[in-house]
Formats: structure tokens, sequence, C-alpha cells
């Protein structure tokens, strides 16, 4: 893999598209289950979790899949080595 495709991943948007239309459509569903059951448990854990999938398809990153790019890949090439700034 080469640098710039890391460094797309781990400053870019890192989902693909239809990832990030799945995660809309169950995040939108979490957000409206937990709307409607605001009063219980289990409504305000759907309705955080629905928004937080909702955050990771509108903007596209996802804070688990960039740390697996550091874990996987910058270790394989030495280190950051310039990947964090875009030059």
């Amino acid at each position: 893999m080469s640098r710039t495709t890391i460094r797309n991943r781990v400053l870019g948007t890192n989902i693909p598209s239809t990832e990030r239309l799945a995660s809309g459509l169950l995040g939108l569903g979490l957000t409206l289950f937990g709307l409607g059951r605001q009063r219980t448990l289990l409504g305000r854990v759907a309705l955080g979790l629905g928004i937080a999938v909702v955050e990771r398809a509108v903007t596209g990153n996802c804070p688990i899949y960039r740390m697996r790019t550091y874990r996987d890949n910058l270790v394989g090439l030495g280190g950051l080595g310039g990947l964090v700034r875009a030059s």
C-alpha cells in the first residue's frame, strides 16, 4: 500500500460509500427508535448510538478504521514518516 493511500485513509474519508449509506440508514433507524422511547434506558442508549452512527455516515470517518490503518500499515512503513502532514 502506498504512502498516499495510507494518508488518505488516515486523514480523509475512510469508509466506502455503500457502507456510509448502510450506516446512515441504521443510524436513522436507531435514532428514530430512541426518540420514541426517550424515557427508558434502552431508548436513550439507542438514541446515543444512532446519533454516533449517523455522524459516522455523514463525515465518512471511522476512528476504529483509522486506528487499524495505523496499526496495520504505518508500522510496516517505519512509522508516520510525514504521513500526518500533507505537503
